[in-house]
């Protein structure tokens, strides 16, 4: 197979992923205590995050939150919560219903083509579980990651 050459003569990938995908700030998400705030780069500045990766903390970020909480003008953005009808709904149907919320939230990303949970990679550890998601980017790019289902939304 042969090697993709850039469009232009001179640019390099990553100025290629930094226009295909863009580029955001970094938030931190993982931690709940620091849940929002800016991330410093090692120069003391404001971390950027570049390309791929920004595509994929950008739905970590969806999933991170409860849909409707955005913004009134971004009423869809985020997962719906999983215990909304807990006492009425099978597991299996909620859990259902939040790997299509969540494949739906990748998609809705203008950089992604389609995502798709294999519901055979649903992997148990504790009280949590972990999924496989398969992203198909524009430009042809795929990526594999695994994200723990918000089960506690």
């Amino acid at each position: 197979m042969l090697a993709a050459t850039p469009l232009l003569p001179g640019t390099s990938q990553a100025e290629i992923d930094r226009f295909t995908y863009g580029r955001d700030i970094a938030l931190f998400s993982n931690n709940p205590s620091r849940s929002g705030n800016f991330i410093a780069d090692s120069s003391g500045d404001i971390l950027l995050m570049v390309g791929i990766k920004g595509v994929i903390r950008n739905i970590e970020d969806r999933f991170a939150n409860v849909k409707g909480n955005l913004n009134a003008a971004h009423p869809s953005w985020g997962l719906l919560p999983l215990n909304q009808d807990s006492g009425q709904v099978p597991f299996l149907i909620m859990l259902d219903r939040l790997l299509d919320d969540m494949e739906g939230q990748a998609s809705s990303d203008p950089r992604v083509v389609s995502a798709t949970i294999n519901r055979r990679s649903i992997d148990i550890r504790g009280d949590r579980l972990d999924a496989e998601m398969d992203i198909k980017l524009i430009g042809g790019q795929r990526s594999k990651n695994t994200f723990p289902l918000p089960l506690n939304l």
